[in-house]
Order: C-alpha cells, then sequence, then structure tokens
C-alpha cells in the first residue's frame, strides 16, 4: 500500500507506506512542495490520497484543480479521503443560535457561543493578521464559553490555551543556548525580509496583501453536497460521508490523524471519502 498525507503540518506518519507532503517541510519525514503547482507523485501510483483542512485554503477554481490531481495520482480503486470545515454544521448552529439569541436578548451564554461562531464562519476569510480576530478572542485570561470552543474546534483551541503557560515554563529554564538560538533566527529573518522590509513599514496594503497571499486564510467552504458535486464531476465514485474513526481503509482510526485518545481532532469537520473507478 502506498499513502499520500498532503499539507500534512505537524500531523504525519513515519512508515515507508506513507509519503507525507507539505508547503515547507518540519520533518525529514515531510518532502517540501508548493501544492499549487501539482501533487509530485506519478499518475495512478497510489491507494490513498488523504488530506485535512487543506483543500479550503485554495481558491474554488485551483482547488477543483487540485481534487482533478489527487485523482490523477491515485490507482484505479483508490481511496480519496477529505476532511474540511463543514459548512453546513456552522450555517445551522448559527441560525440556532440567531433565533435564540431573537427570542431571549438576556441570553449571556448564547450570545457568548453566538459571538464566537461568527468569528469561526469570517475570520479565517476576511482576517489581516495571523491568528485573526480568534486568536485574540481565545488569548482571553477567562474563556467565557470554554467548553463549547473545545466542542467546536477541540485540538487546535486546547494546545492554543496551552500556550501561554508553556511559554511561562519555557522562560524560567532559559539560558545563554537559547538566547544564541535566538540571535540565529534573528540573523536568518533578517536577511529574509530585507527586500520588502521598507515598503511593509510603509504600506499597510503590502502587508495585508502579502499575509493574504501566504496561505493561512481560507478561500472556500463546502458542504456534503458541493464536495459531493465536484468529487462526482471529477470522476470520483463511492462517494460517502463518513466520520472521524469510519473509512473505507481498514484500521483507519490506528493511524490516528483524524482522533487522538478516542477523540476527534477537529469536531467542526466534514469526513467524505470516495474512489477512483
Amino acid at each position: 500500500m502506498k499513502f499520500v498525507n498532503l499539507g500534512c503540518g505537524s500531523k504525519y506518519i513515519e512508515s515507508d507506506e506513507w509519503m507525507n507532503i507539505d508547503f515547507i517541510s518540519n520533518s525529514k519525514h515531510v518532502l517540501a512542495h508548493d501544492l499549487r503547482t501539482g501533487i509530485p507523485v506519478e499518475s495512478d501510483s497510489v491507494d490513498l490520497v488523504y488530506h485535512s483542512h487543506v483543500l479550503e485554503h485554495f481558491t474554488q477554481e485551483s482547488g477543483r484543480t487540485f481534487i482533478e490531481d489527487c485523482y490523477r495520482v491515485l490507482n484505479f480503486g483508490g481511496v480519496i479521503r477529505i476532511v474540511i470545515p463543514d459548512l453546513e454544521q456552522i450555517i445551522r448552529l448559527y441560525l440556532k443560535l440567531l433565533e435564540n439569541g431573537v427570542k431571549d436578548t438576556h441570553d449571556l451564554d448564547n450570545k457568548e457561543k453566538y459571538d464566537w461562531i461568527l468569528l469561526e464562519l469570517f475570520d479565517q476569510m476576511i482576517r489581516t493578521k495571523s491568528g485573526g480576530q480568534m486568536a485574540h478572542y481565545l488569548s482571553q485570561e477567562v474563556l467565557p464559553n470554554e467548553e463549547f470552543i473545545f466542542e467546536r474546534i477541540g485540538e487546535e483551541a486546547k494546545n492554543f490555551r496551552k500556550l501561554p503557560r508553556e511559554n511561562a515554563l519555557k522562560k524560567s529554564v532559559r539560558g545563554t543556548g537559547y538566547i544564541k538560538k535566538l540571535l540565529k533566527r534573528a540573523y536568518y529573518s533578517i536577511k529574509l525580509r530585507l527586500s520588502y522590509q521598507m515598503r511593509m513599514e510603509t504600506d499597510d496594503h503590502f502587508k495585508i496583501g502579502y499575509f493574504r497571499s501566504q496561505g493561512q486564510i481560507h478561500q472556500w467552504m463546502y458542504d456534503r453536497y458541493s464536495m459531493h458535486m465536484l468529487l462526482k464531476e471529477v470522476g470520483f465514485t463511492e462517494i460517502k460521508v463518513t466520520s472521524a474513526f469510519e473509512s473505507y481503509i481498514k484500521g483507519w482510526e490506528e493511524y490516528e490523524l483524524d482522533t487522538m485518545l478516542n477523540e476527534v481532532r477537529k469536531p467542526d469537520s466534514l469526513f467524505i471519502e470516495a474512489i477512483k473507478n
């Protein structure tokens, strides 16, 4: 079996059967490649193409091209597994919280959930700086609707909330070695930025444009219908909405890409699979 994990980030598998690819490599087990230029794999050569929270970072047009390339590299009978933010789920929840808020404007709990769901829906599309308003919201000393947010975005929010405490702990044990690393990192950072630094300091439009071109923002969203139709039009069959634990791939949950310790990593997701026939 040969599996491909696209846009893997830090969730990759160290195994001969897996090929992990991302725009930037953070490990010897991850191949650095710009996926906007295509998947660096031969046609009809892999049994699984998997990507989680990657497709939404492409425009609608380039996303279709990306899915077509996924089809190209798969063997006949191969599986594509896509994990993306679920537009239907978030819209249904938004409408529910909206109706509740209109009925009872004094319901503080509902208002806090409503405020978050608006951020979740829009911030990752319109943000002009890293983390956007979601990061600002999650950075509050006391998060009023923490349980709700953990239910929505799971591991991502939990890890973010740990950062301040972890950073404080690191500060207490930093020494000269850490300072040397910081200086080295700063040197290379300055070297990379010299070509555009002056303009960034004087041109807000350039700064925003540069940030929005770097891939953090969401450029499109999908629901089970639009995703089904896209896969069908590309040529996939046996399209099905599944769960974090279920797959055409036998023993999928053992890889712990969508789950960890029997919990879903990204609960706000739509999980969908299809087969190339």
